[in-house]
Order: C-alpha cells, then structure tokens, then sequence
C-alpha cells in the first residue's frame, strides 16, 4: 500500500505487473494490453481516497498496547480453511487462526489474553471442499432458508449440514479458544430431531480427526447422535429463558469441544445474543 504514495515506486509495480498480466491477454485473449500511464491514471483517485488511511499499523497498535487499550481482532474465514491446519487442498492462502495475528497484525501473542471461537449451531460451506454432514432434502432447505444462507460476496446459496463435533473441537485445539460463541441456535426451531456428528467411520472402522483432515473425505461416513428438538428460542434474552432442549444442545457442543460457551445468539438483533460464559462454565 506504501508504495502507491511513492510515484517512481508506483510506475515501477504497475510495469512488472503489466508484463506479466498483457503477456496472458495477448497469448490467450488476442488482447492489445494496457499502457502503464493509462493503469497509473486510472490509480489516481482511489490512491487520493486511501492515502489518509495508509501508516505503519504497527506503531498503532504498539501505542495501543502501551496504553493499556483493548484491540479487538477478527480472523477471516475458519480454522478449517487454514492453509497448514485446515482441509487441504482447500483452504486459503493465508493463515486463520489465532496464530495469524503476531503476523498479520502485528501483537506479539502474549498480549493476546481472550480468544473468542465463532461456530454457528450447524455446519455451513461456500464452494468445494469436504463437508461430511451435509444436510438433503427438506432439511437442507430449512436450515438454507431460515439461517439465509448465502455467500456475502457471491450471493451463493450455502451448503449446509448438520454441527460436526470433531471438526468443532479441531478448530478449538489448534485456535486455543478461550471460549465459544455459538450462532444461529434460532435457525433450528422447530425442527423434531436434530443430529450431530460425534464420530467418524470408514470401511466400518472409526476413524480419528486427525486421520480424517488428510484422507479421502469421499469416503468418509458421519456417525451422529439424534439430540431432542425444541419450540422455539426466539424472544430469550438471558441463558435460563432457552428451552431445556436448547441448553443440552449447547451443553454438548461445550463439553465435546473442552471449551465453555460464552455467547449464545438467538436472532440478528444485538439484544438476540446471550452472555452465558458464566452460566455454562464447564467443570
């Protein structure tokens, strides 16, 4: 971004990226190309908008943290797309857990004092890759419709499955999670049973979690316990307002997971999600 700021240093980028780039449009596309002044004046304006925004933010967040302030970090994307510790081959290019943050941002990891989990009451996935227990049917529509599940960039309609207790508690071994947040416990209202994967089997032999994030996931069946439904947690404000049904549902996710629910989130609104972390401390 620094070198937007420096003329000589923003000509240079832009020639080496038009090599690059008008090579592939002539050999594929029969394409003309793009001329550096052309690509430099077009730069122009978004350069004037960004350049308030552009500092070394490693000096804003040292600051920060000698001021004793709180620095609120959100991680894109989810463990399970992370390119060393997530289902490759797919997976990002970047690093999604918590340990992403010295590098990403800056704070050296022992600042880092609370780590809050995000995983939504069932399993959702944009694109390809591994999603063991996808919902079908009637099922699949009901979580795709009540929980709007479409990409936010793609407009994409998700897939969607059924919580996967073992990808819950490998995100929550390799992010060190100090607690979770769980989402959209709304979306499943109504439903009579609810099921949870708790295991994984092969050829009829259990497989682990961590044989399973390198194998042939085609292959690979879920083993669920059918949990009880509930009415409807619309409208709880506090822990104790949920159904009994609800509060096993997030009890289990908890105790599978080794890792205590702090939030609980019943709708959209900022007033729908429910502080818990002390109500449901495990052990």
């Amino acid at each position: 971004m620094e070198d937007l700021l420096h003329p000589r240093l923003r000509r240079e980028r832009v020639s080496l990226a038009l090599d690059f780039a008008n090579a592939i449009l002539a050999d594929r596309f029969g394409h003309p190309g793009y001329r550096v002044d052309d690509v430099l004046s077009e730069l122009e304006p978004a350069i004037e908008a960004l350049r308030p925004m552009i500092g070394d933010t490693a000096s804003v967040m040292d600051a920060a943290l000698s001021g004793d302030k709180k620095i609120l970090l959100e991680g894109q994307l989810g463990v399970m797309r992370d390119l060393d510790w997530g289902a490759y081959p797919f997976v990002t290019s970047s690093y999604t857990t918590p340990a992403g943050i010295a590098a990403a941002a800056g704070v050296p990891p022992l600042f880092v004092s609370r780590v809050v989990g995000v995983v939504k009451a069932y399993t959702t996935s944009v694109g390809d890759g591994p999603l063991p227990t996808a919902a079908t049917g009637a099922d699949l529509e009901h979580l795709q419709s009540r929980g709007a599940e479409r990409g936010a960039t793609t407009g994409r309609l998700r897939r969607c499955g059924w919580l996967d207790l073992p990808a819950v508690a490998w995100a929550c071994r390799i992010g060190g999670f100090t607690e979770l947040a769980v989402t959209k416990l709304d979306v499943l209202d109504g439903l009579e049973g609810i099921p949870v994967c708790t295991s994984y089997m092969r050829n009829g032999q259990p497989v682990g979690q961590s044989d399973a994030a390198a194998c042939d996931w085609d292959d690979l069946e879920p083993v669920y316990d059918r949990m009880p439904g509930w009415g409807t947690t619309v409208g709880a404000r506090c822990y104790g307002d949920l159904p009994g049904e609800a509060r096993g549902y997030v009890e289990r996710l908890a105790e599978f997971s080794g890792c205590p629910t702090g939030l609980v989130s019943v709708g959209p609104e900022r007033g729908a999600t429910i502080e818990c972390l002390l109500e449901n401390r495990l052990g």
